[in-house]
């Protein structure tokens, strides 16, 4: 399968290595506008350097689009248009009409389209598939230090994005309510901010994130009638505390650190060989972006426009 990397940056350089390694596999191309990154990228996978993704269209089989946010939209649907299968990272595209476009796109050209939730692959949110109980309450605590990179989009779909994801697909349910607030700090956009949702079937969360911590930190917290998950992201691990036979029992799993871009990448290939559903797919990622414009939307008719947010 001949594969490529549209922007090879801060992120999309490791799309690149991890395509390397996959089996049957060939990463072809990548490209970058900064021809010089191009240049060294593809030096050290033997992959060709380009500068415009458009000299590329009709040549490769799937792609990766790793560039930034507010062209994802133009670059994704292009490809799909010329034969190829995409992977776009998150967030999706920078509005839910974009997200929306590129999802028809997908559907009229029959490509499949995945969106990088690379949280999906991380072993502790897989094991919730473990969970017994109905949801009834959750917590979401996302924690990153202030960066450069990424500061032209708010905190909401640049690190909170993950988490309603997750959250969406594990509660299953329509969103009844939400309440948001977020502020910039340091860049034009949301740096902090706290979401609260409630769902049709009265699951209740509250999800933290913010870009200006001391350390990275990923909780996730998943209560029940009868039982308690508490996710460590990072480490990965997981305590699950239920009552059995009137006696609480506590268990403990400390998972082995998975390479998470490299499962999601591997199984983007698989589903573009076998045809098959996506983990993540683009509706998925639409559901996802049209929360987190229901949270802003939310935020502004209560506070006005003055506290921006993308």
């Amino acid at each position: 399968m001949q594969c490529a990397v549209i922007g090879v940056g801060h992120l999309g350089k490791f799309h690149a290595e991890k395509y390397a390694r996959i089996p049957d596999c060939v990463l072809t191309a990548v490209v970058d506008a900064d021809r010089e990154t191009a240049d060294k990228v593809a030096a050290q996978h033997g992959a060709e350097a380009l500068s415009d993704y458009r000299n590329l269209l009709g040549k490769v089989d799937a792609v990766s689009v790793a560039t930034p946010t507010p062209t994802h939209c133009e670059i994704a649907r292009a490809f799909m248009e010329h034969g190829a299968h995409v992977l776009v990272e998150k967030p999706m595209c920078s509005t839910v009409a974009e997200a929306g476009a590129l999802l028809e796109a997908a559907e009229k050209y029959g490509r499949t389209l995945q969106i990088g939730h690379i949280e999906r692959f991380n072993p502790s949110v897989m094991h919730l598939s473990a969970l017994r109980d109905r949801p009834r309450f959750i917590e979401a605590l996302r924690l990153n230090p202030y960066s450069q990179r990424n500061n032209d989009t708010s905190v909401l779909l640049d690190l909170m994005i993950h988490d309603l994801d997750i959250i969406l697909d594990l509660v299953g349910e329509p969103v009844a309510e939400v309440r948001g607030i977020g502020a910039p700090v340091l860049s034009d956009e949301w740096d902090v901010t706290n979401v609260r949702l409630e769902f049709s079937g009265g699951c209740v969360a509250n999800l933290v994130a913010t870009r200006l911590a001391d350390e990275p930190k990923r909780v996730f917290r998943v209560f029940g009638s009868h039982e308690y998950y508490s996710l460590d992201l990072l480490a990965p691990s997981c305590k699950c505390c239920r009552l059995e036979d009137g006696k609480i029992q506590v268990d403990r799993i400390n998972f082995e650190p998975a390479d998470q871009l490299l499962d999601e990448l591997t199984h983007f290939v698989n589903c573009v060989r076998t045809g098959e559903k996506p983990l993540v797919t683009g509706l998925e990622g639409l559901r996802a972006m049209e929360l987190a414009e229901r949270i802003v939307a939310e935020f502004h008719s209560r506070h006005g426009a003055g506290g921006r947010a993308s």
